[in-house]
């Protein structure tokens, strides 16, 4: 019996009380044992069969067995290094940081308008650009001390130095490596593609005061980051005075305050009439 090898039973009646009411189950992922009790991921397809009265005689089911890649986003979900620059990822960073016990400075750098370079030249050329970028990241931080270079997702890459730099070590740091990566131009198969990034910097140490949780060291790049972009600079420290944090709580605030608003039926719009000169009427 099918019952004997579905993992999940609630999948079959499911599925089933579907095909009764709309005549198919589309794309249903299921766990199936084999004989030598082995696990496979399939993805299925049911469709109803009626006769000429209208009454369902039997159904059709399609299998596409998902296994290699549920295994392959198991392993990519576990893996520590970025797939296609080989650079170590975000879990590794993490990592990373959890097993420093000196100060640390982080550098987020970010591709301006990545979607637009993605989307004009396509994913084949956006991924070699990635690739160069990581390259000439890895080659910037060989005169570093103490520099790892890690990819996050999409178009982020972070530098993390591993010393206690003071903020006019890292400026100058910075400023240096702002100026390289705006002026750089990458060829990739025949084009010519210049990039300007933006960058966010943030310590360990803010105000002689050590953060007892490193990660949110993370937090704080990310904040100077869109603090940069916002005041369209290339490059910017995080610094307690910019008061980053209470902006974030006051707009979250906002944020909750409004869904409640909406949700309560508080809102109470005015509208203002567009009137034609002409006809005096409201159009």
């Amino acid at each position: 019996s099918i019952t004997d090898h579905l993992g999940d039973l609630s999948n079959l009646g499911s599925c089933m009380t579907a095909v009764q009411n709309s005549g198919h189950c589309k794309d249903q992922e299921t766990i199936f044992k084999r004989k030598d009790g082995s696990i496979v991921h399939i993805s299925k397809n049911v469709q109803a069969l009626f006769d000429e009265n209208g009454d369902m005689h039997s159904i059709l089911v399609s299998i596409r067995d998902m296994t290699a890649l549920h295994e392959l986003n198991k392993e990519l979900l576990e893996s520590k290094y970025d797939v296609l620059t080989k650079l170590p990822n975000r879990t590794k960073l993490l990592s990373d940081i959890d097993s420093i016990d000196t100060s640390f400075n982080l550098i987020l750098i970010n591709i301006d308008s990545f979607k637009e370079v993605n989307s004009f030249y396509g994913h084949t050329i956006a991924d070699q650009l990635l690739h160069s970028f990581a390259d000439k990241l890895v080659d910037y931080a060989k005169t570093m001390e103490n520099a790892t270079v890690y990819k996050l997702p999409v178009d982020e890459y972070v530098i993390l130095i591993k010393s206690d730099c003071n903020k006019v070590e890292i400026n100058e740091c910075i400023t240096n490596l702002s100026h390289a990566l705006n002026s750089q131009v990458f060829t990739i198969a025949e084009h010519e593609i210049s990039l300007n990034v933006t960058i966010g910097i943030a310590g360990s140490h803010i105000e002689n005061v050590y953060l007892t949780d490193k990660k949110e060291v993370m937090a704080h790049s990310d904040m100077a980051l869109k603090l940069a972009k916002k005041r369209r600079k290339n490059y910017l420290y995080y610094d307690e005075s910019f008061h980053i944090k209470e902006d974030y709580e006051n707009n979250l605030l906002w944020i909750k305050r409004l869904r409640n608003a909406i949700y309560e039926n508080r809102v109470v719009p005015f509208y203002q009439p567009i009137v034609n000169a002409k006809t005096h009427k409201v159009e």
